[in-house]
């Protein structure tokens, strides 16, 4: 039951802070007006992804530098996504937005780093 946890956890993560907005900033790409800013993005998330795909690659070894790893791409991946809506919102500022965003790599640490699930990194 452990590792599957630890891959529901993981692949949740990788999915929405990785691949998702990598998709996005590839449809972005196509239908742009001005392909270098699109660029620049799409080799952000390419960036993010390629890294969170190594870092899964650890924790499938049971290494505990692969979580560590992991975990600092996607609050990477968050800051990123919260500056892109702090700075797209005019007036109201979005709170409940970014406690969305904030609040699934917190409860996901949690699960990795203080729970049971952790034994999963024990050799």
């Amino acid at each position: 039951m452990i590792p599957f946890a630890v891959l529901i956890t993981v692949l949740v993560c990788f999915v929405g802070y990785g691949l998702w907005p990598l998709a996005i900033s590839v449809l972005s790409y196509l239908v742009s007006e001005q392909p270098s800013e699109a660029t620049i993005l799409v080799l952000f998330w390419l960036t993010m992804v390629f890294i969170q795909f190594v870092a899964m690659w650890h924790i499938a070894k049971r290494k505990p530098r692969g979580r560590n790893f992991f975990f600092y791409t996607v609050w990477v991946c968050v800051f990123v996504q919260s500056s892109d809506l702090l700075l797209g919102t005019e007036g109201a500022l979005p709170v409940w937005d970014l406690v969305d965003l904030f609040i699934y790599p917190a409860l996901a640490m949690w699960v990795l780093y203080a729970s049971d699930v952790k034994q999963y990194f024990d050799k």
